[in-house]
């Protein structure tokens, strides 16, 4: 079964997922899975040392895209073979479906990860995929370390990034906030609470 937070991705001839297992390993190990479209078979494949979990980022045409709990990244075809890098930004980093990717061009997403202590121990990501694929961390120049971040959406046609901010040491200080596909803060707007904005209407 796929794994409830992470994304099910839609490939030119297959579905590629996480799988976490079972606790009792009924199921197996985590490991990620491969449903070919045509005929319903799945294959499940594993990395030679095998993480806590897997995490399903991005799929474009053959190529699907994983994280991993042990600090690698995946780059998975729909033939069964993988690249993987390791990159310390992913060790012991959690993932939610309340925090999705925001792709600002076809290769290139950013989003926000916890590491599963606390709601605001957060890390800022940019993600690349393609032949170069990489993570590396990203600090705006709004982002406070303490504080908690929700990534609401972007806006294709104005090119603009919608956040909310939750000061967490000062009550009544929230924010939301607005930048380009730089993250340069374009604009600011008081709120009265993070959980309070699902949408901005421009």
């Amino acid at each position: 079964m796929p794994v409830v937070d992470s994304p099910i991705l839609e490939l030119n001839q297959a579905i590629a997922y996480a799988n976490n297992g079972t606790e009792d390993d009924q199921e197996g190990a985590a490991g990620m899975v491969l449903l070919d479209q045509t005929t319903g078979k799945s294959h499940v494949i594993r990395k030679a040392v095998e993480p806590y979990a897997y995490t399903a980022l991005y799929g474009a045409k053959d190529t699907a895209y994983f994280a991993t709990t042990d600090g690698m990244m995946i780059k998975l075809k729909t033939d069964g073979t993988m690249q993987q890098k390791s990159f310390s930004v992913l060790d012991g980093a959690s993932y939610s479906s309340t925090t999705p990717m925001r792709m600002i061009n076809k290769q290139t997403g950013y989003q926000i990860i916890g590491t599963g202590e606390n709601d605001t121990d957060q890390r800022f990501v940019k993600w690349t995929f393609g032949q170069a694929f990489r993570v590396e961390p990203v600090r705006p120049d709004f982002w406070k370390p303490g504080n908690y971040y929700r990534y609401l959406y972007r806006n294709p046609y104005n090119k603009t990034s919608y956040f909310t901010e939750t000061d967490t040491f000062s009550s009544g200080k929230n924010r939301l906030i607005v930048t380009d596909d730089r993250l340069k803060t374009l604009w600011t707007i008081p709120i009265d609470g993070e959980k309070g904005v699902d949408f901005v209407i421009d």
